[in-house]
């Protein structure tokens, strides 16, 4: 039945499939195969996600319900007041910086307004930095009363009292850049003097009643030694709720020399880290959702628009060749349902990655981020480098463990992700 799932989006076609190979009636087989789904989500063992494949011409199968992605990267501005080195923009930062361009209010409000038609549920504010944009408040208050779930991501170093006062009443979370509890460490990439502003802007929107304040950091090979209980626990004494994690994306340049982790002693760690804890997860009664999904977000889950209007795959591929069309020329419905550079994107499963077609962990990872492979290997459907593969299968693992144990962190208590 999971194979019949992975290759067949509704429950007619997983029906008819497995009657046809075991010769049992089509209704007792259409019933069972509800029960089963209901009975997986409803434990919280698996969610229904991902997206049908198109045909081989473009058009969706007959009878197949259109897809709709549930967040939107939405980009301001290209502008930014730092010039973080790991920044997948920061090749159009050295360029512009200060002077990029800013998503006009009309645009935003329009593509808002066709979000919430192709039925967006989530909507991320970014830039470069979005509080560089004149009118970066009126935008979040129009995504806010279109009913989204608003999350804004900014530096956090034009934050004060009264900024944050306003942010509490459209943001439903702000995430924060801070990639240490050292100073040292997190102005080695964001700039000398940021962790202190960072600090005090987590503290000030807490204060002021922001619904979620997340301290977000990059791993390199600078910081990875941190154990992430300190990184929490100091995110948490100066104000924000939790704190998260991602391991530095590969850009394909000289930058990957220097801040590529070393992930043969990082996952040493990590793997003791989850022994530990698993001996003492034992006994706990919480239980964590564990969804099932055959490929990247990129296209399906998310969609990204650039501040000059132009809809992309996700934030990871904004490049020219991925540009699917500009609001400007098109609805964003039908940029979505027709552009053929989404299409492929959103087409990639893990059936199509070589790597992944008989890896036990495929259905948990996806085949890990697409813009990453391209990054490495300028193909969208190339396999991930060995040592992010290695990396994605620890976190399969902690994910598999959680929801067995129902008591670790999710998605596991190394804060991390991919």
């Amino acid at each position: 039945m999971l194979e019949a799932l992975r290759s067949s989006r509704t429950v007619a076609q997983v029906a008819r499939k497995i009657a046809a190979q075991t010769g049992c009636g089509l209704p007792e087989v259409s019933a069972e195969v509800s029960r089963f789904i209901r009975s997986v989500t409803g434990a919280g063992l698996a969610e229904v996600v991902g997206r049908p494949r198109s045909c081989a011409n473009g058009e969706r199968p007959k009878g197949e319900e259109a897809p709709r992605p549930g967040s939107l990267y939405l980009h301001l501005t290209e502008r930014c007041n730092l010039t973080c080195v790991y920044c997948y923009a920061r090749p159009q930062r050295s360029r512009d910086y200060g002077t990029g361009k800013d998503l006009p209010f009309a645009v935003a409000k329009q593509a808002l307004g066709e979000a919430k038609a192709l039925g967006v549920k989530t909507v991320i504010v970014t830039g470069g930095e979005p509080l560089l944009h004149p009118r970066a408040l009126d935008v979040l208050e129009e995504a806010k009363g279109h009913g989204f779930t608003v999350i804004l991501l900014t530096n956090g170093l034009l934050v004060n009292n009264e900024l944050a006062r306003r942010l509490s009443a459209c943001c439903d979370q702000v995430t924060v850049s801070l990639d240490s509890a050292s100073s040292e460490l997190h102005d080695l990439h964001r700039g000398r003097g940021t962790h202190a502003r960072v600090t005090e802007a987590i503290g000030l929107l807490k204060a002021a009643g922001v619904q979620e304040v997340v301290a977000a950091g990059v791993v390199t090979r600078h910081n990875q030694h941190e154990p992430y209980a300190d990184f929490a626990g100091y995110a948490q004494k100066v104000g924000a709720d939790r704190a998260s994690r991602q391991v530095y994306i590969l850009q394909g340049d000289r930058r990957d020399e220097v801040l590529c982790p070393d992930f043969k002693t990082l996952l040493r760690r990590w793997e003791q880290e989850l022994e530990d804890t698993i001996v003492r997860g034992l006994g706990t009664v919480k239980r964590d959702s564990l969804a099932w999904r055959d490929r990247c977000g990129a296209a399906h889950g998310v969609i990204a628009l650039g501040a000059d209007g132009v809809v992309y795959p996700c934030q990871g591929l904004m490049r020219g060749e991925f540009a699917a069309g500009n609001i400007g020329d098109a609805l964003l419905e039908e940029i979505y349902a027709k552009a053929e550079v989404l299409n492929q994107v959103q087409a990639i499963t893990v059936a199509d990655i070589s790597a992944c077609v008989d890896c036990e962990y495929r259905f948990i990872c996806g085949g890990g981020c697409r813009a990453l492979a391209y990054n490495v290997h300028r193909s969208i459907a190339a396999p991930i480098p060995p040592e992010y593969c290695a990396f994605a299968r620890l976190l399969a693992e902690w994910k598999l463990w959680a929801a067995a144990l129902h008591g670790l962190a999710s998605p596991c208590s190394t804060g991390l992700s991919l």
